[in-house]
């Protein structure tokens, strides 16, 4: 039953209107699941990530700043995070990594964000898609 409820959970966020790829948000290192699920909401739920998904930006930024506006308290000095499985944060600052290369794998369908907030045990895990110029274009023309 787990397994069907997270492949329908996938398709849901694949199959969006205008969308171009799947993105996965595992948070872990929480202090409780709420808290985890907390975060990558405020991740996937977030304009400025969505579209930089979109256009193959590795903007870590932009993913930490939904992470402080999620309502979480967390020590931005611990937490990790990693695209495409390359780590980009880390220690409270940006790492170094082939921005080329990151952005050559954001391409694919398929894309994950792998947060650790190192808190706690507490894990969560949230599909959304990005926002492209397809998905503005059939939503401005859709009328109620």
């Amino acid at each position: 039953m787990e397994y069907a409820c997270r492949q329908m959970a996938q398709a849901i966020a694949r199959d969006a209107e205008g969308s171009s790829k799947l993105i996965t948000i595992a948070v872990r290192g929480a202090a409780t699941e709420a808290e985890a699920r907390q975060v990558g909401i405020a991740v996937a739920n977030s304009s400025l990530v969505k579209t930089a998904a979109f256009g193959n930006d590795p903007n870590w930024g932009r993913i930490l700043c939904a992470m402080g506006y999620a309502g979480v308290d967390f020590d931005p000095e611990r937490a990790r995070v990693s695209l495409c499985g390359t780590d980009i944060y880390g220690n409270g600052a940006g790492l170094d990594f082939d921005g080329d290369k990151l952005s050559a794998a954001m391409q694919a369908e398929k894309m994950a964000i792998d947060i650790d907030l190192a808190m706690g045990a507490a894990t969560a895990e949230i599909f959304t898609c990005d926002l492209t110029y397809e998905y503005v274009r059939l939503n401005a023309e859709y009328t109620t």
